[in-house]
């Protein structure tokens, strides 16, 4: 089958950088071959040695967890969970110089060499520390420096893989982490939990799946949605590649809806619970009043809702920015928002910034509904203060009664009403019988 003619994410997503593949090695001629051998037989002993120094060390930790339970009186289960519940995630050291004068330099000395022969991050470390102390680069700009440092990690993060396969090797393997993290995150705080995992386009070579460690999980999708997980899971592929080939045509009303949704989706998320979106009082309403802050706004493009946007080139440029994640909410740390604050009170007290203040009600200050005692005195003494100042609003209402009732008089048919006491002509047909007796 010709692989060439398949598609992948990356070719669907042209605005996507992507990760450069790893570099394979070229195949061996049969002296390579020995020596492969060779390392073979020695890895596998290597791994029996390995073995039987894991299991050494499985019966020292178990003999120390029994230590430890009988010194502080815990169990040894307690100790255990602790020793194995360990975060595998690792948080990625802050940029500096010397990361990115590595980073830099590992690409630059590795670009041209082949496979099999790239040079160890310890040689590199090596070669930068001695270029550093010839002072080779102390006129590099430290900010373009650390700006390229982001770029790379955040393309590591996410770029798109090159291929299918590429990016099923991934898949995998972040199933596997998340798959162990969801495990020890139930052991530390009992959590339920369960995930879903589908690809997204019918030619992409991800298995769908579903993770749950814990049964009663899973119970939940069973008893309330009546239908068993491995059913949803192939329903939710078969919406996910039907999704992907139905897809609209883009229209400036369905740009800017998804740009409405990205931002509101993205908001609530980041707080946890649904806020509405301000545009208008967005310092106020959004930055200080809950810390966050929408970073990587287009440069070019006025800050307004995407709904008030109308051209469709601006409306696909804020779209792709928020689909990219180069625009998105982030939290603000407490010297962010404070110097937030301090600037746009400056900004009031100069008059560079007008605040629009909301009209009062007419009436301000007066309770409403039955109310007793002092409350209800204020609201009688409010009401006869204000007696005079209300009975040309009286006259008005009255007025307006009248049109309203006139326009609805004019608007009903006319109806023809019946007496309500009819004259009866029997009197006069006494007297006539009377005069003809006579």
């Amino acid at each position: 089958m010709d692989t060439t003619l398949l598609s992948t994410h990356s070719t669907r997503n042209p605005h996507k950088k992507v990760i450069a593949p790893r570099k394979n090695y070229k195949t061996a001629s049969s002296a390579g071959r020995g020596s492969t051998q060779l390392c073979q037989k020695l890895s596998k002993c290597n791994r029996a040695a390995l073995q039987e120094d894991v299991e050494q060390f499985i019966a020292e930790r178990k003999r120390l967890a029994t230590e430890l339970a009988a010194k502080y009186n815990v169990t040894e289960k307690y100790i255990c969970g602790r020793l194995s519940n360990a975060l595998l995630m690792k948080q990625t050291r802050r940029p500096n110089r010397w990361n990115a004068i590595m980073s830099r330099r590992a690409r630059e000395l590795n670009e041209d060499r082949a496979p099999g022969n790239c040079l160890t991050m310890k040689e590199i470390q090596e070669i930068v520390k001695k270029e550093l102390e010839d002072g080779a680069h102390n006129d590099l700009n430290e900010d373009e420096l650390l700006e390229e440092l982001e770029e790379t990690r955040d393309v590591k993060a996410r770029g798109a893989r090159s291929g299918n396969q590429a990016a099923l090797l991934d898949y995998l393997s972040t199933m596997r982490s998340l798959q162990q993290e969801m495990m020890n995150l139930y052991e530390r705080t009992g959590a339920y939990r369960f995930a879903f995992f589908t690809h997204g386009h019918v030619q992409d070579s991800i298995v769908p799946g579903y993770l749950e460690l814990q049964p009663a999980s899973i119970d939940f999708i069973c008893e309330v949605f009546n239908i068993a997980p491995a059913d949803l899971a192939r329903k939710f592929e078969q919406w996910a590649c039907v999704r992907s080939r139905i897809k609209n045509v883009d229209t400036i009303a369905t740009i800017c809806n998804e740009a409405v949704n990205l931002i509101n989706n993205g908001l609530s998320i980041l707080l946890g619970k649904s806020i509405p979106m301000s545009y208008e009082n967005y310092e106020e309403r959004i930055i200080e009043t809950h810390g966050v802050k929408l970073r990587g706004w287009p440069v070019g493009l006025v800050f307004q809702s995407p709904a008030s946007i109308t051209s469709i080139g601006d409306a696909c440029m804020l779209r792709d920015a928020l689909q990219a994640g180069e625009c998105r909410w982030v939290q603000l740390s407490k010297e962010e928002r404070e110097k937030q604050t301090n600037d746009r009170q400056m900004a009031i007290a100069n008059g560079e910034v007008v605040v629009k203040k909301r009209k009062e009600q007419l009436d301000k200050g007066v309770p409403r509904g039955h109310c007793k005692g002092k409350v209800g005195e204020k609201r009688r003494r409010l009401s006869s203060d204000g007696n005079d100042a209300g009975e040309q609003g009286t006259e008005v209402s009255k007025k307006k009664a009248r049109v309203v009732e006139k326009t609805i008089g004019k608007q009903m048919p006319r109806v023809h009403k019946s007496k309500e006491f009819i004259d009866s002509d029997d009197g006069y047909d006494d007297n006539e019988s009377s005069d003809n007796d006579g």
